[in-house]
């Protein structure tokens, strides 16, 4: 287990590396929050403009992202 100080690019890409290594290889899709390493932008139809360091991290990797709705991290702990 890895423990990372801030969460940072370096953190996020380290992070999945070793996962992937600790799980024995890298699963077919990954569901993530909308955390700003990973996406740059969220269009009005819901589509996400990845940053560049996250699609090429995907792009190594071959992985499929999934993401949460836009607004479900600010519905978080509501009723």
């Amino acid at each position: 287990m890895v423990g990372y100080p801030a969460e940072t690019t370096e953190a996020f890409c380290d992070g999945h590396v070793q996962a992937f290594s600790f799980f024995g290889g890298v699963p077919q899709s990954i569901l993530y929050d909308n955390t700003k390493i990973a996406v740059a932008r969220i269009f009005g139809d819901g589509k996400r403009q990845r940053t560049r360091i996250f699609a090429e991290l995907q792009s190594h990797y071959l992985f499929r992202d999934r993401f949460g709705p836009a607004w479900q991290g600010q519905r978080q702990g509501q009723s």
